[in-house]
């Protein structure tokens, strides 16, 4: 079953840190102590002026290292645990190679003078639950393109001065995830086998950025850009892309002549819906680059109704996952989605 650890930065520091009046007063401690099927309970504020380094231990699949934060009775209830780098020149969490397994649970990063989570190579199979990630000077998370199969639970990255998600490469699947008011794009260089469910990108970036840039093989639904440069950015062939919006954006979805299946979509108020589509025959149309069609031709996607889009602007928080907000037009249900700032 592994051994369960306490962190407290007002705790006693009394090894073996099991108890919360033995609590370690640094989380560096027990990520240097723990081993796999371990569990640490972590409260209150981290103050760092250097990354909390997960470099000793990996977890396995069926005996993952669990990180989670509680509120100061020590319940979990989705209190979240601050790791603040006070704008120090550093990463709040650095993952050395090969460290995977581990749970991030009810975790706060800020203000890192680099990411707030980056994963080195094969730093694989992570899983994020209810975690946040801004005001850092880079990205919110960044897998440098070498991480691979992570899953991210209502997880939140803004106010980034680089991206919300960096280079995530493969595999990773991201489920009521929002990345918005980021410096520049919000989910960036996704590589290939990348799933996005339920997530929502919007006010991402200035010039010439993304709310998901994505390449091959990739699965968006039921997913939201909204007021970015470019909502959707696709890289190479085989992306599905089913009951999305993407309102208000510069260009909705930019195909760069990549074949792309697309269908239940809604496109409302953006300079250009569609660009660079490819001509790729059997339904498609110069317009939709290959639309799922119903009734013979006729495209599923509906092209700027003049209907309510089921939220108002982002200006409004209408878009931030926030813990008790509602979505729907009329404003009459609550969804709680425990997430968000």
């Amino acid at each position: 079953m592994g051994t369960t650890y306490y962190c407290d930065s007002a705790g006693s520091n009394t090894s073996p840190y099991d108890t919360w009046a033995k609590a370690a007063t640094s989380l560096q401690t027990l990520l240097d102590t723990v081993a796999a099927g371990d569990t640490v309970f972590a409260r209150g504020t981290q103050l760092i002026s250097a990354a909390f380094d997960v470099d000793t231990t990996t977890g396995s699949v069926d005996l993952p290292i669990k990180i989670v934060g509680c509120a100061a009775d020590g319940s979990v209830d989705g209190t979240r645990l601050i790791v603040d780098a006070q704008d120090n020149a550093i990463d709040c969490f650095t993952f050395a190679v090969g460290m995977s397994y581990y749970y991030f649970i009810n975790i706060e990063a800020k203000q890192a003078g680099s990411d707030g989570f980056s994963l080195e190579a094969d730093s694989d199979a992570n899983i994020f639950i209810n975690c946040i990630s801004h005001d850092h000077a880079g990205s919110g998370w960044s897998g440098g393109n070498v991480t691979d199969f992570c899953t991210f639970v209502r997880c939140a990255a803004y106010n980034n001065a680089a991206h919300g998600w960096n280079g995530m490469d493969n595999g990773h699947i991201l489920f009521a995830c929002a990345a918005y008011d980021n410096t520049e794009s919000g989910f960036y260089d996704f590589d290939i086998y990348n799933v996005f469910l339920g997530c929502i990108a919007h006010d991402n970036g200035a010039s010439g950025d993304y709310g998901f840039d994505i390449d091959n093989f990739g699965l968006l639904y039921n997913c939201i850009a909204n007021g970015e440069v470019v909502g959707l950015n696709i890289h190479s062939d085989f992306m599905t892309v089913l009951a999305s919006r993407f309102t208000n954006c510069g260009t909705g979805i930019d195909f760069s002549d990549e074949h792309t299946l697309l269908g239940w979509n809604l496109f409302h108020n953006n300079t250009a819906d569609m660009a660079n589509p490819a001509a790729i025959g059997g339904y498609e149309d110069a317009t939709y680059a290959n639309a799922i069609p119903y009734d013979a031709d006729a495209d599923t996607n509906e092209i700027d109704p003049d209907v309510d889009d089921g939220y108002n602007a982002s200006g409004s928080d209408d878009l931030n996952l926030k813990a008790s907000r509602t979505y729907n037009g009329d404003g009459s249900t609550v969804v709680k989605m425990n997430i968000g700032s």
